[in-house]
């Protein structure tokens, strides 16, 4: 199991971009295929269809949820103070101000995508290797339970992106979910995260959102539970991804 350090690069390939990693020896990159940008206050991932014919994603994002083919996926900060009565009309709207292609995910947030954490793990064998983004905001911390009426006066939410450079199955992808919320259960009790509401140690926010996407590249994968190697690789790279961006925003200070 190792990291993917990116020392040289070598020809585009239908499947990837050959690397060559500080041992000197060459590999493969996925992710080097994909788009990213910062428009704005928008982080905008693309997934081009001439690298990826058929990948697969599924979330409960406020556009473009549920099962879907992603072209293009969103996380968009908005201002802690901006009251939004309809988030899913807001995110269409951006969408088409941006024309960004409908099969595009839209994800929102209060936190500024200056702290965006991302972090990459492989196998040691190369045929697996997963890419998360994430956005993190602690001030609508909860725990798993709590009252339903409960309110900060504080916006905070996180949003995690994981891109599996693999071929999941559907069992695999709804799987991954379940991965991606221990971890950042886990990330919570590692940080000591307090629920506004109960005093009990938080589980998540009451905004979370996570959309996980299969690039349909490499091996099928039919699981990723927690005894598997993916699983394992999934889950550090969620809480890496989180702890990159806690530490970007909580550095200097203690708060939200």
């Amino acid at each position: 199991m190792v990291f993917c350090f990116r020392v040289a690069y070598n020809h585009v390939q239908d499947e990837g971009v050959k690397y060559q990693d500080d041992r000197g020896e060459w590999k493969m990159d996925h992710f080097a295929l994909l788009s990213e940008e910062r428009r704005g206050n928008a982080l905008i991932v693309g997934i081009p269809q001439s690298a990826f014919p058929s990948p697969q994603a599924v979330s409960w994002a406020v556009s473009g949820g549920g099962f879907a083919i992603p072209r293009v996926i969103v996380n968009h900060s908005i201002d802690a103070h901006e009251r939004i009565e309809d988030c899913a009309a807001y995110a269409r709207s951006f969408l088409e101000g941006e024309e960004l292609p409908k099969e595009s995910i839209i994800m929102l947030t209060s936190v500024h995508q200056r702290f965006q954490g991302i972090a990459d793990l492989c196998s040691g064998t190369d045929t697996f290797a997963v890419r998360t983004y994430a956005t993190v905001g602690l001030g609508n911390a909860l725990a798993a339970g709590d009252p339903v009426d409960a309110v900060s006066k504080q916006c905070g939410t996180i949003n995690l992106i994981v891109v599996v450079a693999g071929t999941l199955s559907a069992e695999a992808c709804l799987e991954c979910i379940s991965v991606v919320t221990e971890a950042k259960t886990r990330f919570f009790r590692e940080k000591e995260i307090i629920s506004v509401s109960s005093g009990e140690t938080a589980t998540g926010t009451g905004t979370d959102c996570v959309v996980i996407v299969s690039l349909g590249v490499g091996d099928h994968i039919a699981y990723v539970g927690s005894h598997t190697e993916e699983g394992s690789l999934i889950a550090r790279s969620v809480i890496d991804a989180m702890r990159k961006s806690y530490d970007l925003r909580f550095s200097q200070f203690t708060g939200i």
